[in-house]
């Protein structure tokens, strides 16, 4: 019986197997000659052409510059599915690290996904290894040891890539396989960027159309898409890029207001390196994730800009707002996003009635009627008050005392904290005054002693002399904020600038105002942009 069993044991042997060969190579192996593709092959055709009764060669499975710890390779999920369909029953390798650098993947596919599809799985190198000849050679301690000691390979490169990497974007180099849109990598450098013309003027455009033209996004994207300009994804291929994008439509040309809504929010086009914006979740699962913004590494003024600072905080608050589009039109209404109940803070909503345009409290509107008041306020009405509150700015430069109590100027909304800061220690400084002249007195009249008087007095007078250093420092940046509120605030040298605008448009309404309330009676309240700590207000009844 004996004889009998090794008889059939070696004619098991000598049978036939549909044999895949597979080879890989990842970024992280390097181009070493023993590790590349072409020596891989090599090996194992002649491991395969030694036995040629035994091994039937069923297909060459390749993935090229593909990393270990990701079974999601294009080569290795062929072979999966000819082993799934019976067209391969042996898998050969030339070692464990070529399968998986993945340890649970690799011990995934050994012990369970091999065995239960009947696989006879032979890897060359240490420790050699063959499931059906030797099959206590799986069961050895060697096996998850060697899973191990690649898989920890792989993450202490991964820690190494990453810090050299982490580096350059320290120090302002451009490490993207693909510049972004709108520039290219310098001829001389290729972690530097230089400005590509023809992406550049359509990214330059994009900001105009948006901040300045009062054009919606989606009017943005259809006069793109209808003047035949390719996205960024279409740009790079058009250039011969092999630039692979999941997310590109069908066509893989046309914008969407996704794509340019990353254009509109990346400070790359300030002339500022931003990097690190994302990154993969481990070495092993490469889906990637958001980080914070103060994990960015930005580097300022690494390469020329494309759009000024004033223009893309301008498309950036502009994003901020709830921005309607009018129904049938490419453009956003004169006041979208701009409009508050001065009652409930809730935005208003535009309504038309008999050929009208008003518009009415949120709330009251769409919500209860008892939770607040309509507040409404006619469009042309409105639109004339904001423009004469824009004069009245102007006429408060021209002359900042103004008359105090007149509608159409602008008043400060509650004090300066200088000036409060400064009454606080004038007062401070009236009391120090006072004690220090008391003390003669009561040394005099016996109340203090004369060791007493002169202690007192020598405190109350270095209190007295740090209290004017004081005020005189206060008394300076006082000075100098008003200087900057007058002068050096590009918001109110605009102003000045267009003081006599026959009319409001969308993109001098969204550099100098930040909001508008309206209360009822048709009172309302603007809210100025400025760069100083306090704001402005203006009250206009129309």
């Amino acid at each position: 019986m004996a004889r009998i069993r090794k008889k059939q044991e070696g004619s098991a042997l000598r049978q036939r197997w549909q044999t895949a060969l597979y080879v890989r190579l990842s970024r992280e192996d390097g181009r070493e000659v023993s590790l590349s593709i072409e020596n891989q092959t090599r090996q194992l055709m002649e491991f395969q052409q030694s036995r040629p009764d035994e091994l039937e060669l069923a297909g060459l499975y390749v993935d090229d510059g593909c990393t270990g710890t990701d079974s999601q390779r294009e080569g290795f999920q062929k072979m999966l599915e000819d082993i799934r369909a019976g067209k391969v029953n042996c898998v050969v390798v030339k070692d464990l690290s070529r399968l998986s650098r993945n340890y649970s993947e690799a011990g995934e596919y050994i012990e369970r996904f091999f065995v239960e599809h009947d696989v006879r799985f032979i890897s060359l190198g240490l420790p050699p290894l063959d499931s059906y000849a030797h099959p206590e050679q799986m069961s050895s301690i060697a096996v998850p040891i060697q899973n191990v000691i690649n898989d920890d390979f792989c993450k202490q490169t991964s820690l190494k890539v990453r810090e050299v990497l982490n580096a350059k974007r320290r120090r302002g180099e451009f490490i993207g396989a693909f510049a972004p849109y709108g520039y290219c990598k310098h001829p001389e450098d290729k972690h530097r960027l230089a400005i590509d013309a023809p992406a550049a003027d359509v990214v330059k455009n994009v900001f105009q159309w948006y901040a300045r033209e009062g054009l919606s996004k989606s009017g943005i994207v259809q006069r793109l898409n209808r003047l035949g300009i390719p996205n960024p994804a279409g740009y790079k291929k058009a250039a011969g890029l092999k630039y692979q994008n999941p997310h590109t439509n069908g066509k893989g040309v046309l914008w969407s207001t996704s794509t340019l809504t990353r254009i509109l929010q990346n400070p790359i086009y300030l002339g500022h390196m931003v990097q690190g914006r994302q990154r993969v979740k481990s070495h092993k699962v490469h889906t990637q994730v958001l980080t914070p913004s103060h994990e960015w590494f930005v580097v300022e003024n690494t390469h020329p800009p494309l759009v000024e600072e004033e223009l893309f905080e301008q498309a950036r608050r502009l994003q901020e707002r709830d921005t309607r589009v009018a129904p049938q039109k490419n453009t956003l209404y004169l006041f979208s996003g701009f409009l508050r109940c001065g009652d409930c803070g809730k935005a208003l909503t535009r309504k038309t009635a008999k050929g009208y345009v008003y518009y009415a409290c949120r709330t009251y509107s769409e919500q209860s009627k008892e939770h607040c008041t309509k507040h409404s306020i006619n469009e042309k009405a409105l639109e004339q008050a904001v423009l004469r509150a824009v004069q009245a700015g102007v006429s408060l430069l021209e002359n900042p005392a103004g008359p105090p109590n007149e509608p159409g100027f602008l008043h400060p909304i509650g004090e300066n904290p200088l000036d409060i800061l400064l009454k606080n220690r004038r007062q401070e400084q009236n009391r120090a005054a006072a004690i220090l002249d008391s003390l003669y007195a009561d040394w005099k009249t016996g109340e203090i002693s004369k060791e007493q008087y002169q202690r007192l007095k020598k405190h109350w007078e270095e209190e007295a002399e740090r209290l004017k250093d004081s005020i005189q420092y206060i008394q300076t940046k006082k000075n100098d904020q008003t200087a900057q509120n007058s002068m050096g605030n590009p918001v109110w040298e605009h102003l000045k600038k267009h003081a006599n605008i026959p009319s409001l448009d969308r993109s001098l309404l969204t550099e100098l105002v930040d909001s508008i309330y309206v209360f009822e009676g048709n009172a309302i309240t603007i809210r100025f942009q400025c760069a100083s700590p306090f704001l402005f207000q203006e009250k206009f009844f129309p």
